[in-house]
């Protein structure tokens, strides 16, 4: 399931229709969450009882013992423990391309599908270091976290306060600390975020659940990740589904009814975020995933926006294709209790065409790791070394189904970032990049020397705040 890795569960989205329309089994996993799932600390690794317990990525660990689960128990409802595809959405998506770098996940599943997914894993010294150690780590790591509820407890009056009493805490006194507050006071010293739960880590390069390399590293090598059939997935207009709630960029008539303020900047930034995110989580493991692993490797994007028009506004052009809305499709709108809004149908025919299209595409891939051509539609084609290709979901009303060679890597992005007439000032141009490329989705793009190449030395990143 979705939500940032710091919330949901798997209850909104009931799977009843695959399983009764393809003839499939379906589990539905939870794990822990935010703090709770990962959490990298010395104090935790120095006094760990066993390997395991050092890991830093425990909700991981949580969605493995689900697998072992699978294995051990499938075959009492009629499953088959060979034949076992792991999928995911969002936060879900970004933790199928961790297990798939996971060595305690090896065997454990046999295809993968990351829909809407990010390749982002967190170096170990950023997760855990304080800002000011030689190698910094982010403003939210688990040692400033630490200071903040030594301060909001009254053990310390300032940070530097703090850090030292941090610092002169025995491992297990620590710990202990931590593990005697009640749930509710772990979050006092968390930043929220909104609509995205609050700001933490997760999935971190711990060299024993995540290897201490890009994830783009690793899927180069075959022999370093779970290589298995996968489908890599995004939706045309991702970043609609975050924006359209920002006071920036739409404002509530009444307080309620949104009217996009300036509809020519709305589209053009949150184009730029979805393509970015489009990129990121498919055109560039695709890319390389193929290489280490040809034939094995299908794309979608996902374009329908057929939305009914509610209140006056047009919810087409407010939401789109937006983060989430394929879910809906696949699941049904009747097993869906979350988004409802944003996939409102104008018209439920073509609608219900499309999903059950969608549906029967996942589920052959589930049974045999190919696709084919869903319900005898469009033939699904993996995506190739020349030519890249992909499938893009669409209502019949418009374009439909179709195959298409579109591809957005990261280097055309920058390149129409640079060249884009529209952006009037340098410090703008800068900030976008930094927005793009340091803060966002992934920083494993992030090039320091680029970013000053292209005359923005005098602005350092760290000036700019992310766009979410």
């Amino acid at each position: 399931h979705g939500g940032a890795n710091t919330m949901g569960g798997s209850s909104p989205a009931d799977p009843y229709r695959f399983a009764v329309q393809e003839n499939v089994i379906v589990v539905s996993l939870q794990y822990r969450l935010g703090l709770l799932g990962w959490f990298s600390h010395p104090a935790l690794r120095n006094t760990a009882p066993s390997k395991l317990d050092a890991s830093s990525n425990f909700a991981l660990l949580d969605m493995v013992a689900a697998l072992q689960w699978v294995q051990q128990n499938i075959a009492k409802f009629g499953g088959d423990r060979d034949n076992v595809t792991l999928f995911g959405q969002s936060a879900g998506a970004f933790n199928i391309f961790a297990l798939l770098a996971a060595p305690q996940a090896s065997g454990l599943f046999h295809k993968a599908i990351a829909q809407s997914g990010n390749l982002n894993t967190i170096p170990q010294a950023k997760a855990e270091n304080y800002i000011d150690d030689p190698v910094p780590g982010l403003t939210y790591s688990f040692r400033e976290y630490v200071n903040k509820l030594l301060i909001i407890d009254g053990l310390a009056d300032d940070r530097d306060q703090a850090r030292e009493a941090q610092e002169a805490m025995e491992d297990r006194a620590l710990l202990d600390y931590l593990r005697n507050k009640p749930v509710e006071a772990l979050f006092a010293g968390v930043e929220r975020r909104g609509s995205l739960g609050y700001s933490t880590v997760s999935n971190i390069r711990d060299g024993m659940v995540l290897p201490q390399r890009s994830l783009m590293e690793v899927f180069a090598d075959p022999d370093q990740y779970n290589s298995v059939p996968v489908i890599l997935g995004s939706n045309r207009d991702e970043y609609r589904f975050f924006l359209s709630s920002s006071p920036r960029f739409v404002e509530r008539r009444f307080g309620l009814f949104p009217r996009i303020r300036d509809p020519g900047y709305y589209h053009r930034i949150t184009g730029y975020f979805s393509d970015q995110w489009r990129a990121i989580g498919v055109n560039e493991p695709a890319r390389v995933l193929q290489r280490s692993q040809p034939g094995k490797v299908y794309a979608y994007r996902f374009d329908w926006a057929g939305q009914a028009n509610r209140w006056g506004v047009e919810m087409a052009d407010l939401y789109g294709a937006s983060h989430g809305i394929e879910v809906v499709f696949l699941f049904g709108r009747d097993a869906v209790s979350t988004l409802p809004r944003y996939a409102r149908a104008s018209d439920p025919d073509s609608w219900e065409e499309l999903s059950n299209a969608m549906v029967a595409y996942w589920a052959s891939f589930a049974r045999t790791g190919d696709p084919g051509s869903g319900a005898g539609g469009v033939t699904w084609t993996p995506w190739g070394e020349q030519g890249a290709r992909k499938i893009v979901f669409d209502s019949s009303r418009k374009k439909g189904i179709r195959m298409t060679d579109e591809t957005v890597y990261i280097a055309d992005l920058k390149q129409r970032l640079r060249e884009d007439p529209a952006i009037k000032t340098q410090r703008d141009r800068c900030e976008l990049h930094v927005q793009l490329f340091y803060y966002a989705l992934s920083s494993d793009f992030w090039d320091e020397e680029e970013y000053e190449s292209l005359g923005c030395a005098a602005f350092p990143p760290e000036q700019f705040s992310a766009i979410l």
